[in-house]
């Protein structure tokens, strides 16, 4: 089973490699789809509460401004299909434009919140969750990786 374990608890000390590692080789669906089934609404809510209160309202601006960037190409199914690591690597390079520099830790922030942002989206909206291909399946089918 491809266990990816992102809590509020190992936010801060969270590394570029280890995000990358944790999602390397997971389709971007399957890592909303992931948070959707893993945990409940309120506990991804209380993410979202975790990672803005991190955040200067510059940082905020700068997350709103990722999640507006990537809204364009939202009915692009070429997107949900996308690695995890690229789309990570993409909102990287969006934030150190907006940004105006490099910064590791605010461009995993804002690809956390990015993706529980996609999160929500599914929560409420059925036909979103039909686009990006959500199956009906158990848990733990889900995450069965077969061994190579």
């Amino acid at each position: 089973m491809k266990t990816i374990n992102l809590n509020q608890e190992e936010i801060d000390r969270l590394t570029w490699s280890e995000i990358t590692q944790k999602i390397y080789d997971i389709q971007y669906k399957d890592l909303i789809t992931y948070f959707y089934k893993q945990k409940s609404k309120g506990d991804n809510g209380l993410f979202v509460q975790k990672l803005l209160n991190d955040l200067s309202e510059e940082e905020q601006s700068i997350s709103d401004e990722i999640i507006k960037v990537f809204n364009k190409n939202m009915l692009d199914s070429e997107q949900w299909n996308k690695p995890s690591q690229k789309i990570l690597e993409e909102v990287k390079v969006a934030t150190n434009s907006i940004a105006n520099s490099s910064n590791e830790k605010l461009a995993i922030r804002c690809f956390l919140l990015l993706t529980l942002h996609y999160v929500f989206t599914a929560y409420s909206r059925k036909d979103f969750r039909q686009f990006i291909g959500f199956k009906k399946e158990s848990f733990f089918k889900f995450f069965r990786k077969k061994s190579k």
